[in-house]
Order: C-alpha cells, then sequence, then structure tokens
C-alpha cells in the first residue's frame, strides 16, 4: 500500500541546476534535501503561511507499484465549521517518480491567497488506479 510522509511546509524554494551536486553536498553536510525535480523545497519548521504569498510545501509517497498512474489529492478544510475550501481533485504526480526508486518526492503549492486568516486543516490523498491508499493530514495557519 502507498503510504504518505508528513506534509513540510516551505520556508522557500529554489531551483537546483545540477541535482547531483547538490545531493553531493548535501550528504557531506549529513541532510537530505527535499528535491522534488529540480526544486529544493527549505523547510519553515512552522505551520504558518502568509496569504499574501503562494504557500509551497512538500511531500514524499512511498509507491510500492502497481497498476495505474500514482495521484494525489489536496483537500483545504475549514475545522471549525467542516466547510470544504478548496478540493484539487485528483492529479498525476508521475513525472516526479524517479527511475529505480520508490519514492515519489512532490512539491506542492497552496492557494492560501483565497483564504480569509484562520486555522485549516490540510488533507492529501495518495491512490492508484482510483484506489484510496493513503491520507495524511496537517493543521495549517493562514495569516
Amino acid at each position: 500500500a502507498m503510504q504518505l510522509s508528513g506534509l513540510a511546509i516551505a520556508a522557500e524554494t529554489r531551483q537546483v541546476l545540477n541535482v547531483a551536486a547538490a545531493l553531493d553536498e548535501a550528504l557531506l553536510q549529513d541532510h537530505r534535501p527535499l528535491l522534488a525535480g529540480t526544486l529544493e523545497t527549505i523547510p519553515a519548521g512552522s505551520n504558518r503561511c502568509d496569504r499574501s504569498l503562494p504557500c509551497q510545501a512538500y511531500i514524499e509517497v512511498y509507491d510500492p507499484g502497481g497498476s495505474g498512474t500514482p495521484e494525489l489529492a489536496v483537500r483545504i478544510v475549514d475545522p471549525s465549521t467542516g466547510e470544504q475550501n478548496l478540493d484539487s481533485g485528483p492529479f498525476s504526480i508521475a513525472a516526479y517518480a524517479r527511475p529505480g526508486s520508490r519514492l515519489i518526492p512532490v512539491p506542492l503549492t497552496l492557494p492560501v491567497t483565497v483564504l480569509v486568516p484562520g486555522v485549516y486543516h490540510i488533507e492529501v490523498r495518495a491512490r492508484r488506479a482510483g484506489t484510496e491508499n493513503a491520507v495524511r493530514g496537517a493543521d495549517l495557519v493562514v495569516y
């Protein structure tokens, strides 16, 4: 069954031109960068996003394989009312898959600019061939 890591809210993201060199440098510094393709996510260490800026996040999907395309869906819900503020619908994450690896790193953009300040619950769902396999939730403070 598919599994999801925790959701990392980004302090910043940056393009990495030489991914192999970035990985080598990071491993020498004893940390593993959050890389999805050529985009590196630097974690914020908090769950707060400024609504005047796009909110970037990162999640990893462990996919043991199977038939169909691996997909994610993201929902943002107001936990006090249960009102759904966003539902991305399923989208393919196959473009982020690395040959020979069962780990799929996925960058996300959370559209917080349409939200009013407050606390929200983010729900990320991973699935393959229409069968839901994993769900991960996290709270998000939008200011």
